[in-house]
């Protein structure tokens, strides 16, 4: 209300008359807010559709259902360590397809790589579910292309689905609910991939333009990005589901919600990869222990296998990039463009005496390294970026395309887009697409986001016309595409691809990501960073021009876009307003999709707020969260972050850990590390009488939750005669002046 200069209490006396379009919402304790009436309607529908899915009878699954998975996964392979994991990975990929199989809502929950497309082409194997008609659908063109791929089975964007219904409108770019029965189609299974993107007037939409079915799926990843949009249908939907869970149990799965935890794309384990551990730090999730570590090692320079980080250091974005270039992939400013060209997957073609790039090779190896920077504008930005590297490596490249006229393809658009440009296609669209050996061009489907090369081929002297630059995509080898300059004005729907903004990667995969971070850019965030180090298969190189420590705010619940936005399309949203970090200002945020102690401290788990009102209770204003702790010697320039320090009157300091996932071997191998750690710096566990530098105590979910013991443990470890209980008189304050306490002589004025 503040924004549009409205007071919620004179706007509630005549809000109907004045404002008709707004109307009452109710929020958590009684409160309440506005909002239009058209997404209240949005709302109402898409509540209604999910009473009646939840509330219908769930399927039975066949006898044979494992065996479908088996034959998509295949015979496991790999080392005794990789079989291990894969075995793990198959338990809970076979816990989640049962379950998707058998309710009429799922959410499919899981970060990139863990195998979620893995268990729809399961379901597209199934002769039955294809009997009774299935529809997979995504909301952006390139995740219509990877599902299709990837699932084996015919795909739609929504745009494409809606719009024989007359839900979508095109030219204004609008989801509709219209309310039609006699337009609604009849599917018996739904699957929406990267359903993480949807808004509430995309899902209403598309609940309006179904007959209810008999499965529906929503497949995607809470801790990416929200949606461009209102709402956040699938965090919402996937909240709700969660709460039937109990943190303890593995695989994980309860009535309409599984999640996946293994990754599969990144091979190796998520212990043990830091790019892995990296990401998991911005994921919203319980950290895996021994999860400081990555960050002492980017701060030493340690020589990583799959990260690197790289200060800016007072270079500009794009010498940065060069450095990077030329260390991570041999590329040189010195040769024409060779160097980079192979960088992206050309061979080279011998010319009389010189060497020239040819880039019929490219479009396989193109996504092989790919820069990622949070916005287009700006020196750091995409567009700047993707200019940089077009003038540095493929000056000369463009000189010929501007002189040798009727040999290559006239030079496209305000980019100057040529032979050997990595590009990306910009609009969906249908066309048609040439396929060597076939005279015929065939019918096709280019889909906004598709990354390729220009590889059309040079044609020989005496052509009347110049020839369209034909483009050839990663997804879809061996079919080219031909672009022209559009008529006036107009450009082609094609852009350089070098550097991607970090939305438009959403749903791709790389070799290498390149990211680079600026600090004075708005919009950076939890999720944006998550996303980002989620994109690679081999490699994240980190480009940061601000301190690495920096990073650690937006790990914090604070950072996080999701919780910013107010939703109510479940339950009521509970505005809290929450302390910054670090001199930021204080976030209002959705408290219902944080975990916050009763103090108002957000912790990472719902058993760490347990944990901090026991605290808060016990030992009031004598503890923190995840202080810094850094070793004795000073041999880590980055701190461990214990869960939970507790100072004492006579000052023992003792570290709490709390230890949510020992059911994982490889949780259970880094808390081992940590304990080594801790002895190190002379902090002993509690039953061993602690140590000269402090108390180690921990609690764990292995026995469920038991909130007496814990407080007793922690009554126990930390001491009854410790703890520091407030006075309530001022008659009591006068007498804690005279006598001392025992273990120390502190009184109030301490």
């Amino acid at each position: 209300m503040q924004g549009i200069e409205l007071d919620p209490g004179s706007l509630d006396d005549d809000h109907e008359v004045n404002w008709p379009q707004l109307t009452r919402t109710e929020l958590a304790g009684g409160a309440f807010g506005y909002k239009l009436r058209s997404a209240v309607r949005r709302r109402e529908w898409i509540r209604a559709v999910v009473r009646r899915l939840r509330g219908a009878p769930r399927h039975t699954a066949p006898d044979d259902l494992n065996a479908t998975l088996d034959a998509v996964l295949g015979s496991p392979q790999g080392t005794a360590e990789d079989l291990q994991s894969e075995q793990r990975a198959r338990s809970e990929k076979a816990a989640a397809l049962h379950e998707l199989y058998q309710s009429r809502l799922t959410v499919l929950n899981g970060p990139a790589g863990t195998g979620k497309t893995t268990l729809v082409r399961a379901l597209a194997r199934r002769p039955e579910i294809t009997a009774d008609g299935l529809l997979l659908l995504a909301p952006t063109g390139k995740a219509r292309v990877q599902l299709e791929q990837k699932a084996e089975h015919g795909a739609y964007t929504l745009a494409q689905f809606l719009s024989r219904s007359q839900r979508y409108d095109g030219q204004n770019a609008r989801y509709l609910l219209t309310g039609d029965p006699g337009t609604r189609q009849r599917y018996g299974t739904v699957v929406v991939d990267e359903a993480s993107m949807l808004t509430e007037d995309m899902f209403a939409a598309l609940l309006d333009a179904l007959i209810l079915p008999q499965r529906l799926i929503l497949v995607g990843d809470p801790r990416q990005l929200p949606p461009i949009g209102s709402g956040r249908p699938f965090v919402d939907l996937e909240r709700r589901a969660r709460a039937e869970h109990d943190p303890a149990q593995w695989p994980r799965v309860a009535p309409g919600w599984a999640e996946l935890t293994i990754l599969r794309r990144q091979r190796g384990e998520e212990g043990s990869r830091e790019d892995l551990l990296l990401a998991r730090w911005f994921s919203g999730d319980e950290l895996m222990e021994g999860a400081d570590e990555v960050w002492a090692q980017l701060r030493r320079g340690d020589a990583l296998q799959h990260l690197r980080a790289v200060a800016w250091n007072g270079r500009s974005a794009a010498q940065v990039l060069d450095d990077v270039l030329e260390e991570e992939f041999k590329v040189s400013g010195d040769d024409n463009g060779l160097s980079f060209a192979k960088s992206y997957g050309a061979t080279e073609k011998p010319v009389g005496p010189r060497v020239y790039p040819d880039f019929r090779s490219a479009p396989e190896e193109c996504e092989k390294w790919q820069v990622l920077s949070p916005v287009r504008g700006r020196a750091y930005g995409t567009v700047e970026l993707n200019r940089h590297l077009k003038r540095r490596h493929r000056g000369q490249a463009l000189q010929q395309a501007l002189h040798y006229r009727a040999k290559v393809p006239k030079p496209l658009g305000a980019e100057q887009i040529i032979l050997g440009d990595k590009v990306v296609n910009t609009r969906n669209m249908r066309a048609r697409g040439e396929v060597p050996g076939v005279w015929k061009p065939e019918p096709g489907y280019v889909a906004n986001g598709e990354i390729g090369v220009v590889t059309g081929k040079t044609k020989s002297g005496g052509m009347k016309f110049r020839p369209a630059a034909h483009v050839e995509f990663s997804s879809q080898l061996g079919r080219w595409f031909p672009y022209r300059d559009g008529r006036g004005d107009e450009d082609p729907p094609l852009e350089l691809a070098w550097a991607l903004t970090v939305h438009k990667s959403q749903g791709s995969e790389f070799g290498t990501v390149i990211l680079m971070l600026p600090t004075a850019v708005q919009g950076l965030s939890r999720e944006l960073l998550f996303t980002a180090l989620t994109r690679q298969t081999e490699r994240v190189v980190l480009c940061h021009e601000g301190p690495l420590e920096d990073l650690l705010l937006l790990t914090r619940a604070t950072g996080s876009d999701t919780a910013r936005r107010l939703t109510d399309l479940m339950v009521p949203p509970s505005p809290r307003q929450i302390a910054g970090h670090a001199g930021a200002p204080s976030v209002r945020v959705d408290s219902r999709l944080l975990h916050i102690s009763a103090s108002g401290v957000p912790v990472r788990s719902k058993n760490e707020v347990i944990i901090a009102d026991i605290l808060d209770d016990i030992a009031p204003g004598a503890w923190v969260y995840e202080q810094p702790l850094y070793s004795r010697d000073g041999s880590d320039p980055m701190p461990r972050r214990p869960d939970f320090t507790i100072s004492t009157y006579s000052g023992r300091t003792v570290y709490w850990e709390h230890l949510g996932m020992l059911h994982d071997p490889r949780y259970a191998s880094s808390w081992q590390k940590k304990q080594k750690w801790y002895a190190e710096q002379g902090i002993l566990p509690a039953d061993e009488g602690g140590g000269p530098n402090g108390t180690l105590m921990w609690t764990s979910d292995e026995n469920g939750v038991d909130v007496p013991a814990w407080r007793e443990k922690a009554l126990r470890v930390i001491g009854r005669d410790e703890i520091y209980q407030p006075p309530r008189t001022a008659k009591k304050k006068a007498t804690a002046r005279r006598s001392p306490r025992r273990g120390g002589s502190r009184t109030d004025s301490d």
